[in-house]
């Protein structure tokens, strides 16, 4: 009777109650988590629709313009790695909270900058806010979910990211259109405030790792140092090539969303309202259906195999790199919309299945500062994408569809990497601690070498 009471007392630490959730809870918190990606989403994309009135005004070159989410992303990266072993020692909930109304009050901000300079230094404040957001959320879901539900739940959380789009450059567009770019990142500001009173009102922290463990089994007595963490990444193939996937994933995806709407004004002589229009469509609805179609097909396909997320994450990037290739170089506007639309549809598809694959991989204890380091990866390749793409389209004399189609073909070095993860997990190099055995689950991190009896 004593043992239980004190595991009882061990699994509702202060690291948040044991909260079996029923259905309609789990569902409203990943609606409330979704929500805040999207919020999320709006504030880092919405410096898209508005490229080609701040770059006019401010005199700027294409360069320039693909540096300021550079920057942002390399802000975001040095605030990472020390958000996420905050994230591994204190309640999500509280800190995810405090992170939004940081980015949201800081995006309102942007809106009143009189030069390059300051745009480039407010986008920088925002990125090292945002840099907490999708590791805290991904962190609850894996203590919300348990793993063979979690790609549908990670497939509804990216929908965040299509319906960003559409209320990026549908909404934005017009915003923009109608009261200047200043404006729109006003607007852009108001729905984190909403989100906080939500968060800290109705989110409750789950307890960490009740999923990924025998009833009763002791987590480790304190979280990870940072050295650890990195030891246990590099010592796992199949978490290195996932995170490499990443690096070039968001490199298409950031550099293509960043520079469409250019893309359509320049190259196909559109408005920013009907460029807007269409941006919205493909980067939002069409992206939106993609993600939550392709988590629940991925959990069917995966059937809890490790690798089978990792192969279909690498399929959907081949599919989505051909389409883009082919809409970024075809002179035709319907044909380079329609398969738009298909390169919507595949752009974010492949994130259910990757970011399934990696939650899998990684140890509970440690499960926030491995998906931090993930997300740097992510940063590090949606700053590089759009830089990319402008420092080519300079060159080119502003050449741009072929520029994206050069940032585009990363898809394909993607995809390789995504491969790699799935043979190397198949192989059992990198498996999380409570598939790796007894030794693992005293608290060790990802393994290094092949787990017995895994297939």
């Amino acid at each position: 009777m004593n043992e239980k009471r004190k595991r009882s007392q061990v699994d509702t630490s202060s690291h948040g109650k044991d909260v079996h959730a029923p259905e309609g809870n789990r569902l409203y918190s990943l609606v409330l988590l979704m929500m805040i990606y999207c919020c999320h989403s709006i504030d880092r994309s919405v410096l898209a629709i508005l490229i080609e009135p701040i770059k006019h005004e401010f005199h700027a070159s294409d360069t320039a313009m693909g540096f300021i989410p550079l920057a942002y992303s390399g802000a975001f990266i040095v605030a990472m790695l020390p958000v996420g072993l905050l994230i591994d020692r204190m309640n999500r909930v509280r800190l995810l909270a405090a992170l939004v109304g940081a980015w949201s009050l800081l995006t309102a901000m942007a809106g009143f900058a009189q030069n390059i300079t300051l745009l480039i230094l407010a986008r920088m404040s925002i990125g090292a806010a945002e840099a907490g957001g999708q590791p805290t959320s991904l962190s609850l879901i894996s203590d919300i979910f348990p793993q063979d539900k979690r790609s549908s739940a990670l497939g509804v959380f990216y929908l965040a990211t299509g319906l960003g789009g559409v209320v990026t450059f549908w909404i934005g567009g017009m915003v923009a259109a109608a009261y200047g770019w200043r404006a729109t990142f006003f607007v852009a500001g108001v729905p984190g405030a909403l989100l906080v009173v939500l968060t800290l009102a109705t989110l409750r922290e789950p307890r960490r790792g009740k999923f990924d463990a025998p009833a009763g089994l002791r987590r480790p007595a304190s979280p990870p140092k940072l050295g650890e963490v990195m030891r246990a990444i590099f010592s796992a193939p199949a978490i290195l090539h996932a995170m490499l996937g990443v690096l070039f994933g968001t490199a298409v995806l950031g550099g293509a969303t960043h520079w469409m709407p250019a893309f359509l004004m320049r190259t196909h002589a559109l408005d920013l309202q009907s460029a807007g229009a269409i941006v919205a469509v493909g980067n939002g609805l069409f992206l939106a259906l993609g993600t939550i179609v392709a988590g629940v097909l991925t959990d069917r396909f995966a059937k809890g195999r490790a690798h089978r997320l990792a192969i279909a994450a690498a399929a959907i990037m081949i599919a989505g790199a051909v389409s883009g290739l082919i809409f970024t170089l075809t002179g035709n506007l319907k044909i380079a919309v329609a398969l738009y639309f298909v390169f919507g549809l595949l752009g974010t598809a492949w994130l259910p299945a990757g970011y399934s694959f990696l939650l899998g991989q990684a140890a509970a204890p440690m499960r926030g500062s491995v998906m931090a380091v993930c997300q740097m990866m992510a940063a590090l390749g949606s700053g590089f994408g759009p830089f990319l793409i402008g420092k080519v389209s300079d060159q080119s004399g502003g050449a741009i569809g072929p520029a994206i189609a050069c940032g585009v073909s990363f898809g394909f070095w993607s995809a390789l990497h995504w491969f790699f993860a799935a043979r190397a997990a198949r192989q059992g190099f990198g498996v999380s601690p409570t598939d790796a055995g007894p030794a693992a689950q005293r608290g060790r991190s990802i393994r290094g070498h092949k787990a017995p009896g895994r297939t």
